[in-house]
């Protein structure tokens, strides 16, 4: 729905007078990609073990499609004395009453269980389950990956440019993380399709202020944090970044922005800690684990925010200086490329644990070229040259990728413990490498679009040989 909305709102015609692709064209795009991205994930594996994520979906969808119901009604359970019960349990000695790893006793005598984790995945893809039965099930993941990867090219295209967008597309479609999670019923696809949609809409509302972006930017990111917990991370960036952009500014508009996103946002909070709270107070348990992540964060907003609000009308060149404000525009590009020197070639060297590796696991996947260029494009791009939409994308998703690029174990021999950066994480390094490329095929100059199509050259069949072992 959200994606036809888009579709509707451009007129007919092969290019509008902005310079975007008219619906026609855009419409044999998103068909294109549709196709690649559905043909790259044809078959999705039908993994079905209870105590484990893929199966647990799987497992809880199918009873969503017979009963209607979370609630799970097993006779076994309900046959079994008290001594047999707990030695059966995932954990024994444990406070989570948990007969498989997702699923929570609720009354033993009558053996009633309920899934232990978010339910908007295992409720989309109920659907699919009352449709055509357990192997009718699967594609509905498929589905979500299809409808993923073109809400990934209307928010890029929205974002940046429809060539970037295009780019980026291919380069995701083609990469491990899309070929490997697009087959495996594990909810990260869904959580980057309501993300991304959430990119878009705040991107629009921030464009062309109405209160309707701002109510389907709150409903795609409450959906997305519904899908998958580490949403939370975008939604406090982005919500960190409207703050600052309307107290900095004085845009109402942005505070309505902030406050209707977040009505919706408490929606899905408030549903999940009543019907899923052992995920709440995992997300309360990691905070409290690092709390340097939100202190820090929490007391520099705060006084960022304070700053920001007192000396809005006494801040000009002439006050701090003209060298110092050309100088400040460089600043997060130079943070941003020392961090990423730093996690590639310095932690892996001189910090114990695999989680030192994690940068260079996510070079490996998307290419270390990928990378390079990702830098290029934070020393060459400087942010006062930024519109809001991409501010709010490269704020929210440098906040994502700094918490789970620290504290994340990418583990080098086990795809799955990659699932956290399906999300956002490689979705963004692929896009901010796409716009030096796109921007050189585009250049008027052969020489110079030369370079672009070597880089292509170079990053594709990488992907493809690294998507290999996914095939």
């Amino acid at each position: 729905a959200l994606m036809a909305m888009k579709l509707c709102a451009l007129p007919a015609g092969e290019e509008t007078a902005s310079g975007e692709p008219g619906t026609t064209r855009q419409a044999l795009i998103l068909l294109g990609l549709a196709a690649l991205a559905g043909t790259l994930t044809w078959g999705p594996y039908t993994h079905l073990h209870g105590g484990w994520d893929p199966g647990e979906y799987i497992c809880t969808a199918m009873n969503i499609a017979r009963t209607g119901s979370l609630a799970i009604e097993d006779d076994l359970v309900a046959s079994l004395d008290s001594d047999t019960r707990k030695a059966l349990m995932h954990e024994r000695q444990g406070n989570r009453r948990t007969l498989q790893a997702g699923f929570l006793v609720r009354n033993e005598t009558k053996g009633v269980l309920t899934p232990d984790y978010f339910h908007l995945y295992p409720a989309w893809m109920a659907i699919f389950s009352a449709a055509g039965g357990l192997e009718f099930t699967y594609w509905g993941h498929w589905t979500i990956t299809i409808l993923a990867a073109l809400m990934f090219f209307l928010a890029v295209s929205e974002l940046f440019s429809p060539r970037t967008a295009l780019v980026a597309s291919v380069m995701l479609i083609l990469g491990p993380t899309q070929i490997y999670f697009g087959q495996f019923t594990t909810s990260e696809m869904l959580a980057r399709l309501f993300i991304f949609a959430g990119f878009y809409w705040l991107s629009r509302s921030l464009k062309r202020p109405s209160l309707m972006p701002d109510l389907l930017a709150g409903l795609s990111l409450g959906m997305g944090f519904l899908a998958h917990s580490t949403t939370v991370l975008p939604i406090a960036g982005a919500g960190l970044f409207l703050l600052c952009h309307a107290a900095w500014y004085r845009r109402w508009a942005s505070f309505r922005t902030l406050v209707v996103a977040a009505a919706c946002i408490g929606l899905a909070l408030v549903r999940t800690t009543l019907h899923a709270p052992t995920m709440i107070r995992f997300l309360i348990s990691f905070i409290l684990e690092h709390p340097w992540i939100i202190l820090p964060a929490g007391l520099g907003a705060g006084a960022g925010l304070g700053l920001l609000v007192l000396c809005r009308r006494g801040l000009s060149r002439q006050t701090i200086g003209g060298s110092w404000v050309a100088a400040s525009r460089w600043v997060p590009g130079v943070l941003v490329c020392t961090a990423l020197l730093y996690g590639y070639f310095i932690r892996p060297r001189y910090t114990p644990g695999l989680d030192a590796l994690n940068v260079r696991l996510l070079g490996d996947l998307i290419c270390p070229l990928t990378l390079v260029l990702a830098g290029l494009f934070f020393l060459r791009k400087r942010w006062s040259e930024w519109d809001a939409g991409q501010a709010l994308f490269v704020s929210a998703s440098v906040v994502t990728c700094a918490v789970l690029l620290t504290y994340r174990l990418a583990h080098p021999l086990l795809m799955w413990s990659l699932r956290r950066y399906v999300s956002l994480v490689v979705p963004f390094f692929v896009t901010i490498a796409a716009i030096p490329l796109a921007e050189l095929l585009g250049a008027r100059k052969k020489s110079i679009q030369s370079i672009g199509i070597v880089g292509l050259i170079v990053i594709l069949p990488y992907l493809g040989w690294r998507s290999w072992p996914a095939w």
